[in-house]
């Protein structure tokens, strides 16, 4: 408290004949300042997130419940990066029908995935892919797919906050153990696969653009393939208005995990399996207007506040 008074007090100094005899020394850092101890970093630019979370409702002739979790792992440096995750998600609803019956809908879904990227300059980067899953929805014991991929960023990397466009090829080996037969007669089977993917966005004062492409396909077999569009804009019209557009299409030829046995009314009803389409969709808009006071510092979290 002393030292910093005394500095406050230096002004005043300036002014009078002790002037001449002030000196002001600046003491150089030592190995345990803030700054030394920033620098050392005890978990090696590793971070984790674990999730968990359920919920659980039901009346008189209906409950459903639901549990899932989540944990990933990263590293991320201007020369590489990791990602790991496990995650595991189970559904159940009972219905109590008309007629006595009790049907039940459990879906469960789980696994895992691990990806590595190393750079290769600015615009280039290379890596290899991998995961593991088990879905009842889509018919799957379980499933596994590994494969490298090239990307190339039409922007340096170091502009990816601002804007970036990027191309991507991968290809690799998927296998599958099915819980039923499929309407191929296969209870498993191996495929080669590849995929193209191109990825944009863009961040500027009148909004942000982003937007991908995926088209993949196995190989030899290229006719059974799916296309995917994905685009979300959102525009700075005015002061204080925005508008918000999303869409995402799908074209869809190579569901070869469908089993063969028709699905009945209650699990189309309930959602409990996957069935045959060509196509999905999904489309959003909002128009939002702020206006009012822009000095309103306070915070209140009262009711939620």
């Amino acid at each position: 408290m002393v030292r910093v008074m005394g500095l406050g007090l230096v002004p005043y100094v300036l002014d009078t004949p002790a002037a001449e005899r002030l000196r002001v020394t600046l003491q150089a850092p030592t190995a345990t300042s803030a700054t030394a101890q920033a620098a050392r970093d005890p978990w090696n630019r590793w971070s984790f997130r674990v999730n968990l979370n359920g919920n659980a409702n039901g009346e008189a002739s209906s409950k459903y419940m639901q549990f899932n979790t989540n944990v990933n792992a990263n590293r991320t440096t201007d020369e590489s990066k990791i990602n790991l995750g496990a995650r595991m998600n189970y559904r159940q609803s009972s219905f109590e029908l008309p007629d006595g019956r009790t049907f039940k809908s459990p879906n469960r879904d789980y696994g895992t995935n691990g990806l590595y990227v190393k750079s290769l300059g600015p615009h280039w980067s290379t890596g290899v892919r991998a995961d593991w899953n088990s879905s009842t929805f889509n018919n799957q014991d379980f499933t596994w797919y590994a494969g490298p991929a090239i990307e190339w960023d039409l922007f340096p990397y170091s502009e990816s906050t601002r804007r970036i466009l990027t191309f991507r090829y991968s290809a690799g080996v998927r296998a599958w153990d099915y819980e039923q037969v499929t309407i191929y007669g296969k209870l498993d089977e191996k495929r080669a696969a590849q995929a193209f993917n191109t990825n944009v966005s863009m961040r500027q004062r009148w909004g942000t653009l982003s937007g991908s492409v995926e088209v993949a396909s196995f190989v030899p077999d290229v006719r059974k393939n799916h296309v995917g569009g994905y685009g979300s804009v959102s525009l700075n019209l005015v002061k204080g208005l925005s508008l918000n557009l999303q869409t995402d299409l799908s074209w869809i030829r190579d569901q070869i995990t469908l089993p063969a046995q028709q699905a009945t009314s209650e699990e189309v009803l309930v959602n409990q399996r996957q069935l045959a389409t060509n196509y999905r969709y999904y489309l959003y808009f909002g128009v939002g207007y702020t206006f009012g006071s822009i000095f309103s510092p306070i915070v209140n979290p009262r009711f939620g506040g």
